[in-house]
């Protein structure tokens, strides 16, 4: 996962052995003892509470980023853990605000994705998707809302071919 990588190497290494939980205390770790890695550090602490569905946690941290910088990716991740908080206007307000600063940012397009399918533009949030897969193929996430969107537009069997790319883009060692 191209976004979700940065050069810290006990936490980096838990996050893609799917190690979330230990990669979180890690990363916190780092961060407290090198002051230069805080926002990177947040990021992937982000990234890991996500998975492990600690999304208060998760939108707490996500919060901090947005006031101490404002791009693209920190846009998106904020808007991340306000999706999966049930907070979907706000959500949107950031998935939009972070692709007017990037209009291809890979994780505000799959954001977008599924706010458009949510509002019934289900074909929208598949070109949507589909963009973000262009510029990031490796991202399972994508994959697996792609399929859902190819599902629901009845293109089972193309849907079908989808779920085998994402799970081959799901990490092979936690499991």
């Amino acid at each position: 996962m191209s976004h979700a990588t940065f050069a810290h190497p006990g936490g980096s290494e838990l996050f893609e052995d799917a190690k979330y939980r230990e990669a979180v205390q890690a990363l916190v770790r780092a961060r407290e003892y090198d002051p230069d890695l805080t926002v990177p550090a947040t990021r992937m602490v982000v990234r890991a509470l996500l998975r492990v569905g600690d999304f208060g946690r998760a939108e707490k941290e996500a919060g901090s980023l947005v006031s101490a910088t404002v791009g693209a990716e920190d846009l998106s991740l904020h808007a991340e853990t306000l999706w999966s908080t049930g907070h979907f206007e706000e959500a949107n307000a950031r998935y939009t605000a972070a692709l007017t600063l990037d209009s291809g940012y890979p994780p505000a397009l799959h954001g977008m994705a599924r706010i458009l399918d949510a509002r019934g533009k289900t074909a929208d949030g598949l070109v949507a998707v589909e963009r973000a897969i262009e510029r990031d193929q490796e991202v399972a996430e994508y994959h697996h809302t792609r399929a859902y969107l190819l599902e629901r537009l009845g293109n089972y069997h193309v849907a079908a071919d989808e779920l085998q790319r994402y799970l081959r883009f799901l990490p092979e060692k936690g499991f």
